[in-house]
């Protein structure tokens, strides 16, 4: 189990959605983007692998409503499962992104 959930994700300095992990949604949902109120909700109880493709599934979404991009949830749904296949397969990327955007100025 995931110990420690981001409480926010940021999509501008000033700009963040909240995070929460809640216990049940009303449909079989794994996630849930709400961009009216700034807040993902991920369903508690996961896998950690399933619970951090969830949270990059709704991050996903969030992009998609800041950008105006109307993709549909068939492409945000390929966007999560294409772009998490390639965060797993590739650790160096990972490290790579870490390395560089943590970087101390």
């Amino acid at each position: 189990m995931i110990k420690k959930m981001p409480y926010r994700i940021r999509f501008e300095p000033r700009k963040a959605y909240g995070v929460s992990m809640v216990s049940g949604f009303d449909e079989e949902l794994d996630g849930t983007c709400n961009p009216n109120t700034r807040e993902i909700k991920i369903r508690a109880g996961m896998g950690d692998k399933v619970t951090l493709s969830a949270l990059l599934h709704e991050i996903i979404h969030v992009v998609n409503f800041e950008k105006h991009l109307n993709i549909t949830e068939e492409q945000t749904l390929g966007l999560e499962i294409g772009l998490f296949k390639i965060l797993e397969l590739n650790p160096d990327l990972i490290k790579l992104l870490t390395d560089v955007l943590v970087r101390k100025k």
